[in-house]
């Protein structure tokens, strides 16, 4: 099985600034969804899955020891046990999670605009309001690209709508995330910088010398 943690070719959220709505484009374009693995199945065997249809798709994971007697074996552990990156079309998707019993579990992540909510919604209408999050190509590059550095330590922490509203943008100008664009904000009275990926997850960065970026707004 290919290394899971890198690139490899082969409940409802509302919106934020980092989703794209669904409607608006065809169903057979390709873009990267973030998807949920319900009943709490085994999210490398659904790797397993995408690699035998060649679907690209990204996982976060840690290198983890497992001990077996005398002998020891690193496998790879998923940080996110239940989402998974998935690069594929809509109606692909769909079809797969229909025909092939390993990715049934698989589950689109849906939101309803703020500019759709109102009070006393029925279910029909939240039904017809809902969008299917798609995550930003650059976006998602650069979330991989934060995620799969092990020369930084990094958390993956679930994305708060307090985010929405605290923080500055800043470009990294040092090191092995030079140029990349973050989010300075401070909690409990500790600053953090956070890599945002589709109002999903953020990736949390440690303490960031002043010199190593610069504020954008």
């Amino acid at each position: 099985m290919p290394d899971a943690s890198s690139h490899t070719a082969n409940p409802r959220q509302t919106h934020t600034h980092n989703s794209i709505p669904s409607y608006g484009s065809s169903s057979n374009d390709v873009h990267w969804f973030p998807m949920r693995v319900a009943y709490d199945k085994d999210v490398l065997t659904i790797c397993l899955a995408l690699n035998e249809q060649k679907i690209e798709y990204f996982l976060p994971t840690d290198d983890a020891v497992v001990v077996n007697g005398e002998s020891t074996t690193v496998v790879k552990k998923p940080k996110l046990k239940d989402l998974i990156f998935v690069h594929s079309s809509k109606s692909h998707l769909t079809e797969l999670k229909h025909k092939n019993t390993k990715c049934r579990y698989l589950r689109f992540i849906t939101y309803i605009p703020h500019s759709e909510i109102r009070n006393g919604m029925t279910l029909m209408e939240r039904s017809a309001s809902n969008r299917i999050i798609i995550i930003p190509d650059a976006e998602m590059e650069q979330f991989i690209k934060v995620v799969s550095n092990d020369k930084i330590n990094i958390t993956l922490i679930p994305y708060s709508e307090t985010f929405n509203h605290i923080g500055r943008k800043i470009r990294i100008l040092q090191g092995p995330l030079e140029d990349c664009v973050g989010t300075l904000r401070r909690i409990k009275n500790n600053k953090h910088v956070h890599f945002d990926c589709g109002g999903i997850v953020t990736v949390q960065l440690g303490y960031m010398r002043k010199e190593m970026y610069e504020l954008l707004d």
